[in-house]
Order: structure tokens, then C-alpha cells, then sequence
């Protein structure tokens, strides 16, 4: 192997063995969100200005919005509805804008609202589905209702 290759390979193990220190096997839960447009998304949790999450997807892929170990996504955004820096939603696209705000309701699935609990797609995970990874989807059709 030439110093090249040495170099290389070190500096990938080095990378790959750093980033692992960021994962917790602890983490329970993953919030998601899925993309079903044909562009680039943006995701804010907490207003444009100062969005405590702020998540670019592309287009038919998922972000994720967060990692949470004692509490799934719906738990956390149900209980910080009303923190006066995570009461906003937006999705941005383009120069198309949605907004939601809570309160956090469960809803018929007819009625798509990032704070209906039904409008999110929950998998269970684990032995006894003890993990969870919920997913919302933002639609074409979210951004024309006006």
C-alpha cells in the first residue's frame, strides 16, 4: 500500500470512528419527516427567524428531525407545543410557504396537519416495540391549500 492509500484509509477510520462517538445506543426514537413533492424542502420547528430545527430534504426522501431517547417525536412535540420557540412549523418550498400551529389534536386522517397525530406514520421497532420511528409526510397538495 502506498502512503496515499495509508493516509486515506486513516483519515476515513478517523472520521468513521469520531462520528460513531455521536451515536447513542440509547436513542429509542426517530422523528421524521418524508418528502413527497417534486423539490427541495425546508423543515422549521421554532419560526423562520431563530428555528430551533431546521431541516433541508430532498425531493421523495426523509429527514430527520430528531433523535429522542425516553419520549417518541409525537411525546416531545406534543409536550413543547407551547415552548414559545417550538410553536411554529413551517415548510418551505420554492416561494411556497405551509404553516401549522398547535395545539397538538388527533384528527381524522382526512384533516393533514403536522400537529394531528394521525397524520404521522408510526413504525414500532425492537422485541417488544420498544423503538419507534414516526414519520410525517408533507404533500404537494399541503402547499396548495390556502
Amino acid at each position: 500500500m502506498d502512503s496515499k492509500k495509508i493516509i486515506l484509509t486513516g483519515i476515513i477510520a478517523f472520521i468513521l470512528l469520531s462520528s460513531s462517538c455521536l451515536i447513542s445506543f440509547d436513542v429509542q426514537h426517530k422523528g421524521c419527516i418524508y418528502n413527497a413533492t417534486d423539490d427541495t424542502v425546508v423543515f422549521y420547528y421554532g419560526g423562520l427567524d431563530k428555528p430551533d430545527i431546521k431541516v433541508p430534504i430532498a425531493p421523495y426522501k426523509s429527514g430527520i428531525i430528531g433523535y429522542f431517547k425516553n419520549k417518541t417525536a409525537l411525546e416531545y412535540l406534543e409536550e413543547n407545543q407551547y415552548n414559545e420557540f417550538c410553536d411554529t412549523v413551517l415548510f418551505c418550498k420554492k416561494n411556497d410557504t405551509v404553516v401549522w400551529l398547535p395545539p397538538f389534536t388527533e384528527l381524522p386522517l382526512s384533516y393533514h396537519n403536522f400537529f394531528n397525530k394521525n397524520s404521522w406514520e408510526v413504525n414500532k421497532h425492537g422485541k417488544e416495540g420498544e423503538y419507534s420511528s414516526e414519520t410525517f409526510t408533507i404533500t404537494e397538495s399541503d402547499f396548495t391549500k390556502k
